[in-house]
């Protein structure tokens, strides 16, 4: 279980997100990033009100790069990165705009790598054997087969896991990469709790 740590989680003004705050909030430190920013200040109120030791909003765009994302950290180590946001989650290969194809690929593939390079090679002596990085990526089953419609999604998906394996295999000394896979779609008046049920085991 962490406890006393920063934690910092990617799609946290969405609902997945949102439980990852509020199981993680007591006695950690937590940085919020998504787009919605009036969402995420709620949820900054929750985490409050759960315990959380501190929690800070950064309203960000994937899609925008991992850059304005680092300076927003201004220096401040991250001992558990959550990836629970994805561009293409919810939308099937046949509403995909191809002009915005760059944007799906920054949210979904670049920014997320790009970040935890940028972490271990920004602060290279902060992550130790004893003191890694932890990334933590919320996939799906849908990312493992053949699914019509949502290739795109899976694509994206398959490709951030071995891009994070490859880093964590090189800096194996420097971070602990884990992949939780969802794999149980529930109907859509137990999203709640099935969001509530991954959070917890998750941690």
């Amino acid at each position: 279980v962490f406890a006393c740590m920063t934690i910092l989680i990617l799609g946290a003004s969405s609902e997945l997100g949102r439980a990852f705050v509020q199981e993680f909030a007591p006695h950690n430190s937590l940085l919020l990033a998504g787009r919605d920013g009036a969402h995420l200040a709620m949820i900054k109120r929750e985490a409050d009100q759960a315990g959380a030791s501190e929690a800070r909003c950064i309203e960000h765009d994937l899609a925008h790069g991992h850059h304005a994302l680092l300076e927003a950290l201004q220096g401040q180590k991250v001992d558990v990165l959550i990836n629970a946001a994805s561009a293409t989650s919810n939308i099937r290969d046949s509403a995909l705009e191809p002009e915005q194809i760059e944007a799906y690929t920054r949210a979904d593939l670049l920014t997320p790598v790009g970040f935890v390079m940028a972490l271990l090679q920004t602060q290279p002596t902060v992550y130790t054997e004893g003191a890694p990085l932890h990334v933590i990526f919320i996939s799906s089953v849908l990312a493992m087969i053949h699914s019509p419609d949502r290739d795109t999604y899976a694509a994206y998906k398959r490709l951030q896991i071995a891009f994070l394996q490859r880093i964590a295999n090189l800096r194996h000394q420097q971070t602990r990469f884990t992949v939780v896979t969802i794999g149980v779609r529930l109907p859509r008046h137990e999203c709640t709790r099935c969001h509530k049920n991954i959070a917890r085991k998750t941690a």
